[in-house]
């Protein structure tokens, strides 16, 4: 349990950064460029993100279980080249995609941004998460933040374009990557193509699960920006980002609960945490839009303090996000028991999606909010269902 407590707090270290850079960003890249560049550079943002979870997967679902199950040094480097080789197949077969898209549109910021995903999607957290070698991944993680948020406070500052952001991601993804190579060394040489394709295949379920959480994430940006366009994206887009800083707090205690509980039973103390959170994020939920105007004026300041509109609702996705992570890692992942979890997630995504361009086309942005939401309380409901029709126990 000293393990356990140690893990978290090294990766609550490393995401309290990584929620607080963003929020010292935020401001200033509002002030620096006008809503409609701001609403450009959360699209190409969101394009990292798309790209980085097909490269990825899944494997943060099967990777890790897989890893921290590991009966041998042998056994071990089977699942790494499995994971990398895959991996690598799709990076190529995606950036011929983007250079063919990039020539034919002359857009050069979506190459980086499909750059940057590409050396997102290949670090490896899944073979230090299943390792539990946290202090590792918080390490490059923060050289990673460091070099990202060095650079693109000082590009704004000095008045050059938003792409420069993207570039500064870029760079910082490529750090991340270079600082968690000891995987590496497990590699063995030669490439098949089928064998990678087949694993890939194998994997098809929890690649599904795991893109439609990223695209369930991404859609709304993709959705309100074809509605509505790039100045009322950046209005939503605002007040998105502040909210899925703080479920981002979610992320840290979920890849530390997964290899733990991979090999250990719940226990009255985590059992107790986990209520005690879901409480707090409750209460945030209910006191955050009192103040919540006040913040966005001191906060962005301009027209962009608007946003408080949409923060009100959305932050309800706090405690419903911190419901449904804990249900997946602790009733489903842990006990290799995600394929359910993924037909309830996948299926709804689809549901979800038809629903949402209809919501924003008829009653714009609150729309788009009032379907996250209910889609959340939804995944939360056919989850319990599926915990007590199956007798999943913890």
């Amino acid at each position: 349990m000293a393990t356990f407590t140690k893990n978290v707090y090294l990766m609550y270290c490393a995401h309290f950064l990584k929620m607080l850079f963003p929020l010292l960003l935020f401001p200033i890249v509002a002030r620096a460029i006008p809503p409609s560049d701001f609403g450009a550079f959360v699209f190409y943002q969101t394009i990292t993100i798309v790209v980085s979870c097909i490269v990825e997967f899944g494997f943060a679902f099967t990777a890790v279980n897989s890893i921290a199950a590991s009966k041998s040094r042998f056994e071990e480097a089977e699942h790494v080249n499995s994971v990398e080789k895959s991996k690598v197949l799709l990076c190529v077969l995606l950036l011929a995609l983007s250079s063919i898209y990039t020539l034919y549109s002359f857009d050069f910021v979506f190459m980086v941004a499909a750059v940057s995903g590409c050396a997102s999607g290949m670090t490896a957290n899944y073979y230090y998460q299943g390792r539990e070698k946290f202090a590792k991944i918080t390490k490059s993680e923060l050289l990673g933040i460091l070099v990202y948020y060095s650079i693109s406070i000082l590009c704004m500052k000095i008045g050059l374009d938003y792409y420069w952001l993207i570039i500064s991601y870029s760079a910082s993804r490529f750090v991340v990557f270079l600082g968690l190579t000891e995987h590496l060394r497990l590699l063995k040489p030669g490439f098949s193509f089928s064998q990678s394709f087949n694993y890939l295949k194998t994997n098809f379920l929890f690649f599904i699960h795991r893109s439609s959480f990223v695209v369930y994430s991404s859609m709304s940006v993709f959705i309100v920006e074809h509605f509505l366009g790039k100045s009322e994206l950046a209005l939503y887009s605002a007040a998105e980002k502040i909210v899925f800083v703080l479920c981002g707090l979610i992320q840290p205690l979920q890849q530390v609960l997964l290899p733990y509980l991979s090999k250990n039973v719940v226990t009255f103390k985590i059992k107790t945490s986990l209520s005690l959170m879901l409480i707090i994020s409750i209460g945030v939920s209910i006191s955050a839009p009192l103040y919540s105007e006040a913040m966005f004026k001191l906060y962005y300041g301009g027209e962009m303090y608007l946003s408080y509109h949409n923060f009100n609702y959305l932050i309800w996705l706090l405690p419903l996000k911190f419901s449904s992570s804990m249900i997946l890692v602790v009733f489903f992942l842990s006990k290799n028991k995600a394929r359910p979890f993924s037909k309830i997630y996948t299926k709804l995504v689809v549901i979800s999606f038809v629903v949402s361009m209809a919501s924003v086309k008829y009653f714009g942005v609150i729309g788009m909010i009032v379907n996250l939401i209910v889609f959340e309380a939804s995944l939360i409901m056919l989850s319990v269902w599926k915990i007590r029709n199956e007798k999943i126990n913890i």
